[in-house]
């Protein structure tokens, strides 16, 4: 099965090494999606979709948490415990519209489903998981293509699964911790690869100023 879906559904500003054909965002991507609802509609729903895979949920309560009550933006029935790369993440389905419903911004959340106990966390809830390095490619994606929100709420649920498992020996390394913070708090044009101490005095992230 093929495993360079990740690259297509959410690209980077930044070639990728394993598939330097994978397609990048530019400043005209980067201006399409931060100005049209329907585009970040459709991240948002390929989001949705991995995030099953990890027996995680997006939760969206309208109006900031008020009224309404939560909603799912993909209610598409699946066989959770298939790989990823087995399916169609990207396909047709609830398109997570909360967004333009709404005057009050939406409030997102990210939890463990009843199935990440049963079997999914075991498709990235190790040490050394090659999923390690796809979330880190879907915080930065998101975050630069104007879902910084429910990237947020990501980070936060990796953060609380990473401080449980510390229980269980720390399956999660302090590496990926380190990598994900990095493409959630960073800022945009310095890439979660680029090391602290020299990111920017080295110039590095000039030719994306549009991301400053």
């Amino acid at each position: 099965s093929s495993h360079n879906y990740i690259q297509y559904l959410f690209p980077l500003p930044e070639p990728s090494p394993i598939n330097p054909s994978a397609p990048i965002i530019t400043e005209t991507t980067f201006s399409a999606f931060r100005s049209r609802p329907e585009l970040r509609s459709q991240l948002r729903r390929s989001l949705t979709r991995i995030l099953q895979f990890y027996g995680l949920e997006l939760i969206i309560s309208k109006g900031g948490g008020g009224g309404g009550g939560p909603s799912s933006p993909n209610n598409d029935s699946k066989n959770e415990n298939e790989d990823a790369d087995g399916g169609d993440v990207d396909r047709s389905g609830g398109a997570g519209e909360v967004e333009e419903q709404s005057k009050a911004p939406p409030h997102y959340r990210v939890h463990p489903s009843p199935h990440f106990y049963t079997h999914a966390s075991r498709n990235w809830v190790t040490r050394f998981n090659h999923n390690h390095l796809r979330i880190t490619r879907i915080l930065r994606c998101c975050r630069v293509l104007g879902l910084q929100d429910e990237a947020a709420a990501f980070y936060a649920a990796l953060v609380d699964i990473a401080e449980g498992e510390k229980q269980q020996g720390g399956v999660i390394s302090p590496r990926s911790l380190m990598f994900w913070r990095r493409a959630a708090e960073r800022p945009l044009y310095l890439a979660p690869e680029d090391d602290d101490e020299d990111a920017d005095v080295m110039g590095r992230g000039k030719e994306k100023h549009w991301l400053r």
